[in-house]
């Protein structure tokens, strides 16, 4: 019975460069809720909610604050958890690794938007909501890296 390989997505699949990552500069430890059981991966665009300053995935039809690009989803924060995804449970408290700030650059084909982010404008948007905190995109083009 042949078997078929399965690679998940690694850090250096989405993170191009991140200023100073043995500081964790550009990292945090944020604490994300969603109201139904979701797996994030590596690449996970996060919004912040305005009232309770906890982070979900972000979606371009939500109206609580978590429709703006906040943050990228990097990893779990214990041995327990799998560094490149965390299943985050129903309405409960969760503890993940993000980036939230630059100097960091990051491959758009790496990001994992919510269902709703569904149109380039929206793709855009969100773009430019993460350049505004410093964490730029980078496009591959042959092998030239291009800030766009």
């Amino acid at each position: 019975m042949a078997s078929l390989g399965y690679e998940s997505t690694r850090y250096s699949d989405v993170i191009a460069h991140e200023y100073a990552p043995e500081l964790a500069f550009c990292r945090d430890v944020v604490t994300v809720y969603e109201g139904s059981e979701v797996d994030y991966q590596i690449g996970t665009v996060l919004g912040k909610v305005t009232a309770t300053g906890k982070y979900k995935r972000v979606e371009a039809t939500a109206t609580d604050g978590s429709q703006k690009a906040e943050a990228i989803y990097v990893g779990g924060v214990t041995p327990q958890t799998s560094y490149n995804k965390s299943t985050i449970a129903a309405t409960t408290n969760t503890s993940v690794v993000a980036i939230v700030r630059g100097n960091a650059l990051y491959k758009k084909q790496g990001l994992v938007f919510g269902a709703s982010v569904d149109t380039q404008a929206e793709l855009d948007a969100a773009y430019a909501q993460l350049e505004a905190k410093g964490i730029l995109a980078v496009e591959r083009i042959g092998t030239f890296a291009t800030i766009g």
